[in-house]
């Protein structure tokens, strides 16, 4: 039989999560300001950072790792409808106009098409 790892949690004081850690050694930490998230590291170093945040608290750019990314939302639902990295990838999102569930997100290459129970739970 292989090893096992294991995951362990942490919270901050509000309830929000602050520390995942992994095997007992690799760690990923959150961090919040103004009480929204704004980066995420992974052993001290930063691999997501907000540069961006509009005035509905949405994340607009941000950096993930080296790569400059940006953030688009619907003008009318404010649902998420891309998520652009610089030179990388570029993912469209599409989402129920009745039910605002997610139906459908493209990579370019690849849709995934997303269905849902009667009371739309999953």
């Amino acid at each position: 039989m292989g090893k096992q790892y294991g995951c362990a949690f942490e919270y901050d004081a509000y309830g929000r999560l602050y520390k995942k850690k992994f095997n007992g050694i690799n760690y990923e930490q959150h961090y919040y300001q103004n009480g929204y998230l704004y980066k995420i590291s992974f052993n001290s170093s930063t691999v997501w950072q907000a540069t961006t945040i509009d005035e509905y608290s949405r994340v607009r750019a941000a950096n993930i790792g080296a790569t400059a990314a940006t953030w688009g939302y619907n003008t009318t639902t404010n649902l998420l409808t891309q998520i652009k990295g610089t030179g990388v990838q570029q993912y469209d999102y599409d989402f129920s106009g009745s039910t605002r569930n997610l139906t459908n997100r493209t990579n370019g290459l690849k849709t995934e098409t997303f269905g849902y129970d009667t009371g739309n739970l999953d």
